[in-house]
């Protein structure tokens, strides 16, 4: 029988293994890596707080256990590295490694789940692929997982690695570990949408209302009759310094266009930013987006987005989600773009979450005849 994995070595593993199948340039992982890879906001279920020591002491028992081994410094290194061994113990390939993956890392998965997170991982030809892997785990002696049914009110059947104890997504990890360290539970899931007003909380301007100072900035604004820019007319002095700005990152950046509208896309759908998606569908299609493309940042990363359009959109996850970017996906970010680009990612998204904050409480209505806001 193979031996069960205890929460922590479950997390600690799988992050190893996470880091060998994702970002393989920086693998094996130093102690350092490892504890941030551990702790890491985006793609765990708990999030957790472990320090060195209770890292240290995991990777002892997981050494003991045949998962895991360290590599001992070479010519030119002084630290000592690590990296897991479990799909040797067990003769697993690296598809059968990436589905024990997500399940170490996240706890129980649908098919459709373990298809969009092992996307980075391995190569999965669809939903049937993973479904024919998980068969070759489900039939091994002793089984490496097996089925759980479906949740109340689920649709799909979830399916649990039996290295650890089946717990449920979002419950937190048991308490702290001999060594000193400690877990604590956070969820890992997007705000809610805020209610949008029907009818204005702050009317746009009428013509006859608007004085010759402000008649200027909405000239400046490109727009002027836009109930944006007539709107925020009413504070005419903030309006005249957030226009540079605003234009600084639209027209004036250094963000390639078409991520640019990717990333304003994907933050004013999770933002329930109508005003915002509908105008930047436009300006999303003169900059290069097809129409299916628009359609999928809807769906997010994961729908059959690769390379450096679905680190933006993950970006821009991890902002909404977490409040920073994480540090799998800006491996990714830096890898690609320069000092300046990478700067810009968060700055776009955080200032069209601000604009969505400020949208929703004034009560701004889309223009007429602008491309709705898919559902959430």
């Amino acid at each position: 029988m193979t031996e069960m994995l205890t929460a922590e070595e479950a997390r600690v593993v799988g992050s190893l293994a996470e880091k060998q199948l994702t970002t393989p340039q920086y693998y094996p992982l130093t102690m350092n890596a490892l504890v941030n890879a551990c702790n890491q906001s985006n793609n765990r279920d708990p999030v957790v707080a472990y320090d060195e020591a209770t890292v240290e002491a995991t990777l002892q028992s997981l050494r003991a256990k045949g998962f895991a081994r360290v590599v001992h410094p070479g010519s030119g290194s002084r630290v000592s590295k690590y990296r897991q061994v479990l799909d040797e113990a067990l003769g697993l390939d690296a598809r059968e490694l990436a589905i024990l993956c997500v399940m170490l890392l996240r706890g129980p998965q649908t098919l459709n789940e373990l298809r969009a997170r092992t996307e980075r991982m391995a190569g999965f030809d669809g939903v049937a692929a993973i479904e024919h892997d998980i068969e070759r785990l489900t039939s091994r002696a002793p089984a490496l997982v097996v089925r759980l049914g479906r949740q109340p009110g689920q649709r799909e059947e979830r399916f649990a690695c039996t290295l650890v104890p089946a717990a449920e997504p979002g419950r937190a990890v048991a308490g702290a570990s001999a060594a000193g360290g400690r877990a604590s539970a956070k969820p890992g899931t997007f705000a809610a949408r805020p209610p949008i007003p029907a009818t204005p909380r702050l009317a746009p301007l009428r013509e006859d209302e608007v004085t010759d100072e402000q008649r200027e900035l909405l000239a400046a604004s490109g727009a002027p009759s836009f109930h944006l820019f007539r709107t925020l007319a009413h504070h005419p002095g903030l309006l005249r310094r957030w226009l540079p700005f605003g234009g600084k990152l639209l027209r004036g950046g250094k963000l390639p266009e078409r991520l640019r509208e990717l990333v304003i896309l994907r933050t004013a759908y999770l933002t329930g930013a109508a005003y915002e998606w509908g105008h930047h569908v436009e300006i999303g299609r003169a900059a290069g987006l097809t129409d299916d493309e628009i359609a999928r940042v809807a769906t997010g990363p994961d729908a059959s987005w690769t390379g450096l359009d679905a680190a933006v959109l993950r970006a821009c996850d991890d902002l909404h989600r977490d409040g920073a970017v994480g540090d799998d996906t800006w491996a990714v970010l830096a890898a690609e773009l320069t000092a300046a680009q990478l700067v810009e990612v968060p700055m776009v998204s955080g200032h069209y979450r601000m604009l969505a904050g400020v949208i929703a409480s004034l009560g701004i209505q889309p223009e007429e005849g602008q491309p709705p806001l898919p559902p959430a």
